[in-house]
């Protein structure tokens, strides 16, 4: 994707948000829809939404564990670049932690290696552990729908929970 400029849009449309993503290359055909369907609840202090959608490279291979349940599931970084420079000048990049599972674990095991760009649609999850006395909190993403961007095949695919 060398050379590639990308847009995103997102408009209203009812009680729902869509994303739309196209690329230089095929102008105004959509490469990636994402209905962004946010569960909302109505709280006291209004609505709350926990909905995360980024684009980014894959940091490592796909590793698939199955579980004693025969649940699989695979964690994985995601990189994404951020959109200006720091002021050495160079632009940096965040890793984001996302867990995968079955299905969707399975078909980026089958389709997706290093470095490859991919779209993702979750939600976040918080969890603490200790260790040493020491209490840790981790934030990770979890994977609720994934768009190969570029894959081995070349060709954009969606996958859904």
């Amino acid at each position: 994707m060398k050379n590639t400029v990308i847009f995103l849009f997102l408009f209203l449309s009812g009680k729902r948000i869509f994303g739309v993503l196209l690329n230089n290359k095929r102008l105004f055909s959509p490469v990636l829809t994402i209905p962004l369907d946010f569960t909302m609840m109505k709280l006291k202090g209004g609505i709350m939404v926990n909905s995360v959608m980024l684009v980014g490279r894959l940091a490592q291979d796909i590793d698939i564990k199955t579980l004693d349940s025969g649940k699989e599931v695979t964690r994985v970084a995601l990189a994404v670049n951020r959109s200006f420079k720091n002021p050495d000048g160079i632009y940096e990049t965040d890793f984001f932690d996302c867990i995968l599972w079955d299905g969707l674990a399975k078909n980026a095991g089958e389709y997706c290696k290093k470095g490859d760009t991919v779209g993702i649609r979750g939600r976040l999850q918080t969890s603490s552990y200790e260790k040493d006395n020491v209490k840790h909190k981790v934030v990770e993403i979890i994977v609720e729908k994934l768009t190969f961007l570029s894959s081995r095949k070349n060709e954009p695919k969606e996958v859904e929970q």
